[in-house]
């Protein structure tokens, strides 16, 4: 079941690898975009900020929620934040309403963090502001608190393969 959020509801890993298999011999063809495999605090979503106060100070319990996939979809370049404009919403306190670009030029995946207040890392790096940053595939990624992974669609497919295998299906 998906994970509601002020974007609408989010899908998880989990339930990716109870589609898949249903679609194992066909996931080549159900799973053609790159992803973000997302996860971050379940108090950050952008709506709950006022209570990280309270979370903080252990009033309230801070779960992590499971590993959320964002696909990539849409025109290059693909805009992310977690304002409604984007093609990518990414609804968590710690990106900004219009936080950065995804490109793709050629076969090359590319990040640009637009100005964002808590900044966009790239393995570990700190992006530029306005600068494209070239993405490899496995790279971790990092938007304030929130962590990701991109994918392309081909380690994608392999990873789900791969879990649906530890599950026994």
């Amino acid at each position: 079941m998906p994970i509601q959020s002020p974007a609408g509801p989010l899908s998880t890993l989990e339930e990716y690898v109870y589609l898949a298999r249903g679609l194992r011999d066909r996931l080549d063809t159900h799973f053609v975009d790159p992803v973000l495999l997302v996860v971050a605090p379940a108090e950050g979503w952008a709506e709950t900020t006022s209570i990280r106060h309270r979370a903080e100070s252990g009033m309230i319990s801070v779960k992590m929620l499971p590993t959320l996939v964002i696909p990539v979809k849409g025109q290059s370049p693909v805009t992310f934040g977690r304002g409604p404009q984007n093609a990518v919403i990414l609804p968590f306190a710690a990106m900004s309403k219009a936080h950065g670009e995804l490109k793709l030029e050629g076969d090359a995946w590319s990040l640009k963090d637009i100005g964002s207040k808590n900044g966009s890392f790239v393995d570990g790096g700190r992006v530029p502001q306005g600068a494209f940053v070239g993405l490899r595939d496995g790279a971790s990624i990092r938007f304030g608190d929130v962590t990701a992974k991109f994918m392309l669609a081909p380690t994608f497919r392999a990873d789900l393969k791969r879990r649906l295998l530890e599950v026994g299906a």
